[in-house]
């Protein structure tokens, strides 16, 4: 099914070319023209440029090279794989990006048993051992903040030098 397999190391939305994709080709070939799938997202390679900027019409493997011509941004990690056609294309991406949508959703559901969570909550410290921390972080930060306008060697706490 698939006849060339390489991890998107990085992936960034250009201006004037749209989504490129940074690469290294772990197994087979890839040439201009053909439609891969990149994660949840999918097209056809309008343009490889290997190693120096120098612009290939095929890569071969351990060859690193950026792609573009993808309909959109792939993550990071994400598998690109070449597929018989682009339609083919579309449909792997969009299977994957319906089990992300799923897997995300049950996560959410997971993590809804009838708590609710709050900014308050996640940065919070809890109960009386939290507010004994809060105090001693802010008497030590006072101590530190103090000791900057202390001569060490005379003891003079004046602030004028």
């Amino acid at each position: 099914m698939f006849s060339c397999f390489v991890f998107c190391q990085q992936a960034r939305k250009d201006a004037g070319r749209g989504a490129v994709v940074t690469g290294l080709l772990r197994r087979g070939v890839l040439d201009v023209g053909s439609p891969v799938v990149a994660g949840a997202q999918y097209g056809r390679v309008r343009k490889l440029t290997g190693a120096g900027g120098i612009d290939k019409d095929v890569i071969g493997p351990s060859e690193p090279f950026e792609l573009v011509g993808l309909r959109g941004v792939p993550n990071a990690g994400d598998p690109i794989q070449r597929v018989a056609t682009e339609d083919r294309a579309r449909r792997v991406a969009q299977a994957r990006e319906a089990r992300a949508t799923a897997a995300r959703l049950d996560a959410l559901a997971s993590d809804a048993d009838g708590r609710t969570f709050e900014l308050e909550h996640t940065h919070a410290p809890v109960g009386a051992r939290g507010k004994q921390a809060v105090n001693q972080m802010r008497k030590k930060s006072k101590l530190r903040y103090a000791s900057l306008f202390c001569n060490h060697r005379t003891g003079d706490w004046s602030t004028d030098g």
